[in-house]
């Protein structure tokens, strides 16, 4: 039986150190694309929007922009804001928004009623999260998908290794060993219980699957 991997090991992913130009960005935006679509995250976070008034959205790690995209084609009346150190892609524009910048710092700008990310909070140190969780209270809904910290994901990640590029090659281990366990996220992001009622559950294909609804 496999076991868990009890404590979070964080290193640096190389995405997070190469130009988002060079042919090595390119190549594993298309198979982060890939790997989104086996895992369901977006699938996941857009079907929980549907339950939801959908007014305005921010989207932290935004990376290529197909998930804030993909909303704004279905909402399009609603404002949809995303945050990445990188700059936004060649084509962006209306009625798109894009801010550029350290998380912590961007999401200080911005209001919204629902905060979403994919893959995105398992770059952070704990006390990162921490401070974290303090902007996170101007939302109403908190919709986050990330990696489930178990050794049967890890395996799954190098099987598909030959299919992948030596970027995603090197991150997607590295995200797992870095990813949450079920009730952690809360506690990181120190969200109190009598603030926030969370839902979380676990896939199958490895993805720990978060809501919060402020009280």
């Amino acid at each position: 039986m496999l076991s868990d991997l009890t404590d979070r090991i964080l290193e640096e992913e190389v995405i997070d150190h190469i130009d988002s130009s060079e042919l090595n960005a390119l190549r594993s935006r298309r198979d982060l694309r890939l790997i989104d679509i086996f895992l369901g995250n977006s699938r996941w976070i857009t079907r929980m929007l549907s339950a939801l008034e959908v007014n305005s959205v921010v989207e932290l790690g935004a990376g290529d922009g197909h998930l804030s995209r993909k909303l704004s084609r279905i909402y399009p009346k609603s404002r949809i804001t995303s945050l990445d150190l990188i700059p936004p892609p060649i084509e962006w524009g209306d009625p798109l928004h894009w801010i550029q910048g350290d998380l912590l710092e961007t999401i200080q700008q911005t209001s919204a009623s629902i905060c979403i990310g994919s893959l995105v909070l398992h770059h952070f140190h704990r006390n990162v999260l921490a401070e974290l969780g303090k902007h996170l209270h101007r939302f109403s809904y908190l919709v986050f998908s990330e990696p489930h910290r178990h050794s049967q994901p890890l395996a799954g990640s190098y099987v598909l290794q030959p299919f992948v590029g030596e970027v995603v090659r090197h991150d997607m281990p590295a995200s797992i060993r870095a990813g949450f366990q079920a009730g952690e996220l809360a506690d990181f992001l120190r969200l109190s219980s009598s603030q926030w009622t969370v839902e979380e559950s676990v896939t199958v294909r490895g993805s720990i699957r978060f809501f919060a609804k402020k009280s």
